[in-house]
């Protein structure tokens, strides 16, 4: 449908997008975990077509926008516990890991699409002061790993590596850093997916506008 829109559709189809972007963020708190977490993916996805088949009249009303973002994202953070390198042999439960792993990127997604259009727009980026305490994304084998056992094997390997000090969206997002943290970073960056170089590249953008 998106594909073979014309004008007169292009502009229901936009209007029909805000109209359930409206929907979700009215309802957000209703949600559980899961249910907060799919209409977070939903919204990101809808306020990135709409603003970039929106005109320039329109896209001052971003920011209406990236503040109820925020707003959802922030109640995702406070639903959801990030679990850290674990030090038992069992490692943490396979299922909440997942749906911790899912948060953790749609959030860091969302302040991507925040901190570009703050970039674009010439104002100043979010301080993102919420995101420190939160684990970087993990390196690309675990995270694609689809079999648990593949996914055990690769967590195992991740521990022994981290050993419970992975890095944190703190480290990213600091410019004023260390040799020692500069050398961690270089390791998560060399085993890092395109989305982990993605939210590098945020955090790069982040302190290049304080």
């Amino acid at each position: 449908m998106w594909e073979q829109r014309t004008g007169n559709g292009n502009a229901m189809l936009l209007n029909s997008m805000q109209g359930e972007f409206e929907r979700l963020y009215r309802n957000h708190r209703l949600y559980d975990q899961v249910d907060l977490l799919a209409a977070l993916q939903a919204s990101l996805i809808y306020s990135i077509m709409i603003y970039l088949n929106s005109n320039t009249t329109a896209k001052y009303g971003t920011q209406l926008v990236l503040g109820q973002l925020q707003e959802m994202a922030y109640r995702l953070l406070t639903m959801t516990e990030f679990p850290r390198a674990d030090v038992s042999s069992k490692g943490p439960d396979h299922e909440l890991w997942i749906i911790a792993s899912a948060a953790q990127r749609t959030v860091l997604a969302i302040y991507v699409f925040d901190c570009v259009i703050c970039f674009l727009s010439r104002i100043p980026v979010y301080s993102c002061d919420e995101l420190h305490f939160i684990p970087a994304p993990v390196f690309r084998r675990l995270w694609e790993a689809q079999e648990y056992e593949t996914w055990k094997e690769e967590y195992r390997n991740w521990f022994q590596r981290w050993k419970g000090r992975e890095v944190v969206m703190g480290e990213l997002l600091n410019q004023h850093t260390d040799s020692y943290t500069w050398n961690r970073l270089e390791e998560w960056l060399s085993e890092a997916d395109e989305f982990g170089m993605l939210i590098f590249t945020g955090s790069l953008l982040s302190a290049k506008s304080e």
